[in-house]
């Protein structure tokens, strides 16, 4: 069933592959080499290995997680999920990354699931220059409305919307846009 899922996903968002019609060359970047990269990085053979059978969703998410904490290099992480996994892949993205299960206001990198609205909203509104938020879980009506409240708020600049995963970013002097990524 996934992979049916995944090819209807696929064949409504062909037009957003690969950074097609991205004008910032530091927005066309982050999708291209972070977002879809789909060279193996050096660990993703040891943590499977190590976890052991995850199921693709997850894994697709997880190593998403991985590249954005290899890309951003964050002191810490405030992950605010009850998946072990996704510890697993940020902490090997990143080794010198402090992982918490609690937001603190120096957080630069968030990963929290669309299930917490409040938690989320509060934490974009305490976003500062620079900050990255994941909100996992966006493949259902109620977080797809979440989302919209998100993609609306001023304080997100560029928002990524990758159908099951949105990425958040906060950055000042930026024009506020809204990209949606074939993930």
């Amino acid at each position: 069933m996934y992979w049916l899922k995944r090819w209807i996903i696929w064949i409504y968002r062909w037009r957003h592959c690969r950074g097609f019609g991205v004008q910032s060359p530091s927005d066309y970047s982050f999708i291209r080499y972070v977002i879809n990269e789909h060279y193996p990085y050096y660990a993703y053979a040891d943590i499977l290995e190590q976890l052991g059978d995850i199921g693709q969703l997850q894994r697709k998410k997880a190593e998403l997680l991985f590249r954005i904490a290899n890309w951003k290099q964050a002191q810490s992480v405030a992950l605010l999920t009850n998946d072990e996994v996704y510890s697993v892949y940020i902490h090997h993205g990143c080794r010198k990354t402090v992982i918490r299960s609690h937001y603190e206001s120096h957080d630069s990198f968030m990963v929290i699931s669309a299930y917490a609205k409040e938690d989320c909203l509060d934490m974009l509104n305490n976003m500062r220059h620079g900050s990255l938020m994941v909100i996992d879980d966006l493949d259902n009506k109620k977080a797809r409305h979440l989302w919209a409240n998100i993609i609306a708020d001023n304080k997100a600049t560029i928002t990524f919307d990758l159908y099951y995963v949105g990425i958040v970013l906060t950055i000042d002097k930026r024009y506020k846009i809204n990209y949606k990524v074939n993930f």
